[in-house]
C-alpha cells in the first residue's frame, strides 16, 4: 500500500513537472514570436491648445484665466498621433467644468476628453484657475485716446468724432467697479498729418490705463480726426527734359498757378525751396497746355495736388520763314489751281454757246 502510494506521487510529480516544462516553453516562444512586432513609443508636443469652458454664461463672466494649454501626446501608433497633433485633424479636447461652481476664483483640474485609446495625453498645466463674477452690462462713453507727443512736428488735431460714441460694455459686477474709461486709441499717430479716418478698437480700462477683461459692442468705433498741420507757400519750377525737335530753339512754360502750399511736418517743410516739376519736350512740337502731378514727398501733401502748364514751342527765325515761304506756295498753288479750273469753265461755256449759235 505505502507503495503504491509512493508510485502515484511520483507520477504526480512528472505530470507537473511536465506541465511546468511545457508552460516555460510555451512562454519563451511566444515572446519570441512577438518581439518582432514590438515598437517604441512616439511623443508630440502641442502647443497652445484651446480650454473648451464649459460654464453658465448668461449669468456669470469668467476672467483671469490662460486661455490655452501645452498637451504633450504618446502613442505607439504614428499615424494617430500625428491625427491628434494636428490641429485640422484632432478629436480631442480640453476641458474645464465650471458648471457646479459659483463666484469667487478656483483651481479646476483640466480633462482630455475624446482622446483616442492608442494615445496618452499630459496637460501643463493640468490645473485651471478661474475668477467667476456676476455678469453685467452698461452703456459707457468712448473717448478718443492718443499722444500729442507722438504726432508729426507742428501738427495738431484740432476735433475727433466718434461713430458711435457710446457702447455696450459686459464685465464681472466687479471689474465694472474698476472701469475707469473706455477709449479708442489712434493708430499710428506718427503718421498723422492730414485729416483723416480710422476704424479704432475700443477697451475698457482702470485709473492706471490697464486693459480690463470686458465685452465690448461694438468691438471698434470710426474715428474722424481734424489735423491741423504747419504749412508753406513753395514756388513752382519746370524741369525741362527730353531732346526739342529740330528747328525749336527754346520753350516757354506758363503756370496757370506757379505756387502750391505744401502741408506736413515742420521739419520737412523747412527743406523746402522750390519744387521742380519735370516735363519731357521730346514729343511737344505746337503749342499745348498738359497737366502735371506737384512731385512732394510722402506724406507731404500739395495744394493743389496738380498744376495745368502752357508748353509754347519757339523756332529759329530761318525755320519759322521757311515755314511762310512754303505756306505761301501752298496757298499760291492752290489759287493757280482753282483760277485754272474757273478759266477752264468759262471756256467750255463760251464754246458751248458758240455752238448754239
Amino acid at each position: 500500500m505505502k507503495k503504491l502510494k509512493q508510485k502515484r506521487e511520483l507520477v504526480n510529480l512528472f505530470i507537473a513537472l511536465l506541465f511546468s516544462l511545457v508552460l516555460f516553453f510555451n512562454a519563451n516562444g511566444t515572446k519570441r514570436q512577438s518581439a518582432p512586432f514590438s515598437s517604441e513609443a512616439y511623443e508630440e508636443t502641442v502647443e497652445e491648445v484651446p480650454v473648451t469652458i464649459v460654464y453658465n454664461s448668461n449669468d456669470y463672466f469668467i476672467q483671469g484665466y490662460e486661455a490655452t494649454v501645452t498637451v504633450k501626446l504618446e502613442s505607439i501608433n504614428r499615424i494617430q498621433l500625428n491625427a491628434e497633433a494636428n490641429s485640422e485633424t484632432r478629436k480631442f479636447k480640453v476641458v474645464a467644468d465650471l458648471s457646479e461652481l459659483g463666484t469667487g476664483t478656483h483651481d479646476v483640474p483640466l480633462k482630455v476628453e475624446n482622446l483616442s485609446n492608442s494615445v496618452s495625453a499630459t496637460v501643463d498645466p493640468h490645473v485651471f484657475t478661474v475668477t467667476i463674477e456676476n455678469k453685467v452690462t452698461q452703456s459707457f462713453p468712448v473717448e478718443v485716446n492718443f499722444s500729442q507727443k507722438e504726432l508729426p512736428n507742428g501738427t495738431s488735431i484740432s476735433k475727433t468724432a466718434l461713430d458711435p460714441e457710446t457702447v455696450q460694455v459686459t464685465t464681472g459686477d466687479q471689474t465694472v467697479k474698476e472701469i475707469a474709461k473706455v477709449i479708442a486709441p489712434l493708430q499710428s499717430v506718427g503718421e498723422i498729418n492730414e485729416s483723416t479716418q480710422q476704424t479704432v478698437p475700443v477697451y475698457a480700462v482702470n485709473e492706471k490705463g490697464e486693459v480690463l477683461p470686458a465685452e465690448i459692442d461694438p468691438e471698434n468705433v470710426e474715428a474722424q480726426v481734424l489735423v491741423n498741420s504747419p504749412q508753406k507757400d513753395v514756388g513752382l519750377a519746370i524741369e525741362e527734359q527730353g531732346t526739342p525737335a529740330q528747328g525749336i530753339t527754346h520753350f516757354e512754360f506758363q503756370f496757370e498757378q506757379s505756387h502750391a502750399t505744401i502741408s506736413g511736418a515742420q521739419e520737412q517743410l523747412d527743406l523746402l525751396d522750390t519744387i521742380m516739376i519735370p516735363i519731357d519736350v521730346t514729343d511737344i512740337t505746337e503749342e499745348s497746355t498738359i497737366e502735371k502731378e506737384v512731385p512732394v514727398d510722402e506724406p507731404l501733401i500739395a495744394d493743389p495736388s496738380v498744376v495745368k502748364i502752357k508748353v509754347v514751342p519757339v523756332y529759329e527765325e530761318n525755320s519759322q520763314t521757311n515755314e511762310s515761304t512754303e505756306q505761301s506756295s501752298k496757298e499760291q498753288s492752290s489759287k493757280t489751281s482753282s483760277s485754272s479750273t474757273v478759266t477752264s469753265e468759262t471756256i467750255s461755256t463760251t464754246d458751248s454757246t458758240s455752238a448754239s449759235n
